[in-house]
């Protein structure tokens, strides 16, 4: 009996194991774009501008392959009060063709400095 239980639970841990890594690799598909040089991309990123939190780029670095074009916000579909959760969408115009990486912070930009443990999401772009 001892044999059936460890067997099983080595399948589950294998199992947990593989879908994680596909987990892991459909988080980075989402997480790479691509853009024509002249065209737009778009990266869209759920905010709760109501309580005042939103997303801030952490760094220009992306500057001289990227054009940040500005931003807007949306509020959720059926959402529309004010303070209603929603999401917020940056504009970038490609420039020159390369991979530059994208990095944003979820914070509320008034409160400084940024708290060490803020979500951050990050973005690979292929510029075409």
């Amino acid at each position: 009996m001892k044999r059936f239980v460890f067997g099983i639970s080595v399948l589950l841990i294998t199992a947990c194991g593989a879908q994680s890594a596909r987990q892991e690799e459909k988080k980075e598909m989402e997480n790479t774009k691509t853009v024509k040089i002249d065209s737009v991309l778009t990266i869209s990123l759920p905010a709760d501008a109501g309580r005042g939190f939103s997303w801030q780029l952490a760094d220009s670095a992306f500057a001289k392959q990227l054009l940040y074009t500005g931003q807007t916000y949306t509020e959720a579909a059926g959402e529309e009060k004010d303070g209603a959760a929603g999401m917020q969408h940056f504009q970038f115009k490609g420039l020159l063709p390369g991979k530059v990486a994208l990095h944003f912070i979820y914070v509320q930009p008034f409160v400084k400095p940024y708290p060490k443990d803020a979500p951050t999401k990050a973005f690979t772009v292929t510029i075409q």
